[in-house]
């Protein structure tokens, strides 16, 4: 603020005399904020192969008390595939399976012949039994938190998971045309996942002799919450 002031002095002579005050403002702050955010990319690897050599061999040869790779009639052969599965969703994975060709039964000779498949899983009526009779099964005989997520419980085994000729806790299915799932777990699993899988074959009397083949196609997919489990 300037004040002015008015000096006369005589007749001729004028003067003036500035006066200044000053006001002082507190400092100001003020703050803003920003919000940080990125996604963990979702991964996922599997990995199937024979259990017994556990070399990446893709090959299971089915053997029993007949010999390596071989089944007689009443003398089950037995081989066992084992995946491993490494994701870090956080949701989990599931895994599905199907008979690769996705018409007739897995194993087929090269005349035409074909060794029954058991009735096909069905995710959707799950109908697994104890082993009887002949034909080519399946069991899910170890996986994560077995015996614990709705695709489990009761449907394979959740006791004895051994993969065997003999009579043991699994029940077994036949191999489907169409991709079905067959086990399936919600929950982040740090590190490798391992799912093993027991093919399981008997034949009649009058079933044609020689090389059969057949192929066998795992899915994994991740994020179990979607499927349900």
């Amino acid at each position: 603020m300037m004040k002015f002031k008015q000096i006369i002095a005589g007749t001729s002579a004028i003067a003036l005399s500035l006066s200044m005050t000053s006001v002082a403002f507190a400092d100001q702050t003020i703050t803003s904020d920003v919000n940080l955010e990125v996604e963990v990319q979702s991964t996922l690897q599997l990995d199937c192969y024979d259990k017994s050599t556990a070399t990446g061999d893709t090959v299971i040869a089915l053997t029993g008390a007949a010999g390596l790779g071989i089944v007689a009639a009443g003398v089950p052969a037995v081989g066992e595939a084992q995946c491993t599965v490494i994701t870090n969703d956080q949701d989990g994975f599931f895994l599905r399976l199907h008979n690769t060709s996705a018409t007739g039964n897995v194993l087929k000779h090269v005349e035409g012949y074909q060794i029954p498949d058991k009735t096909a899983y069905d995710q959707t009526n799950i109908q697994t039994a104890a082993w009887t009779g002949t034909g080519l099964g399946f069991s899910m005989t170890e996986f994560p938190n077995k015996g614990g997520s709705t695709i489990n419980t009761n449907v394979w085994t959740d006791t004895n998971g051994a993969c065997t000729t003999g009579v043991n806790a699994n029940k077994f299915s036949g191999i489907p045309d169409s991709a079905q799932t067959v086990m399936a777990y919600s929950d982040y699993v740090s590190g490798t996942s391992t799912v093993d899988t027991c093919f399981k074959v008997d034949v009649l009397p009058t079933q044609q002799s020689g090389f059969y083949t057949g192929q066998v196609t795992y899915t994994a997919t991740t994020d179990a919450k979607s499927y349900g489990a």
